[in-house]
């Protein structure tokens, strides 16, 4: 969390695009932007916003991140105190073919995780609907309504969100001279950053 607030921020861009008095990009229009900012933050760096939960495990092999997860950054242990390891899950179909229908108990060995389905992951053996296990998830970040609200990411973030509404800015009025390049800098900027 922040030590400042999103209107530090958006002075900042303002500062830098001219529209110190807001003329041309209002406060609505860019807190839009600096919420699209988070949303592609998190995207981009999902350890952003890393945060440690304790997940309750369902019944068979396939498990759901908690609501608000952005994806599962990794599995530490059982919360029984045994290590949890991740791998792959080609090997363990190779060494194992029929570890999806193992007998299921409330302790998790290993876990594997596709990105290609972000907000699931698989646990080996099967669980039982009793286990829980300590893990580290990217969240959402919160939505932020007012210009003085804390921005909800670390201070070191706040040059790379800048460069994000400079970005948005100059995106539109790209048809001036100039904007276009500004913009495609602005937005490379913030992904370096990252």
């Amino acid at each position: 969390m922040g030590t400042q607030a999103v209107s530090e921020v958006v002075w900042r861009a303002r500062q830098l695009i001219h529209d110190s008095a807001g003329a041309r990009w209002d406060d609505t229009e860019m807190l839009k932007w600096f919420n699209d900012g988070l949303a592609e933050l998190i995207l981009l760096k999902p350890s952003a916003n890393g945060e440690r939960v304790t997940l309750n495990l369902s019944v068979g092999t396939v498990q759901d991140l908690p609501t608000g997860a952005v994806q599962l950054l990794r599995i530490t242990h059982n919360t029984s105190g045994e290590v949890v390891r991740i791998v792959d899950q080609d090997r363990l179909d190779a060494v194992t073919p029929t570890w999806r229908t193992m007998t299921a108990t409330g302790t998790v060995q290993h876990y594997t995780y596709d990105k290609l389905y972000p907000k699931e992951f698989q646990v080996y053996p099967p669980n039982d609907g009793n286990g829980t296990l300590e893990a580290l998830v990217s969240q959402e970040f919160p939505r932020v309504t007012a210009l003085g609200t804390t921005i909800p990411v670390d201070d070191i973030y706040i040059p790379a969100m800048t460069d994000y509404l400079l970005y948005r800015a100059y995106s539109k009025h790209s048809k001036f001279a100039g904007n276009e390049q500004r913009a495609t800098n602005a937005y490379s900027r913030f992904g370096q950053a990252l």
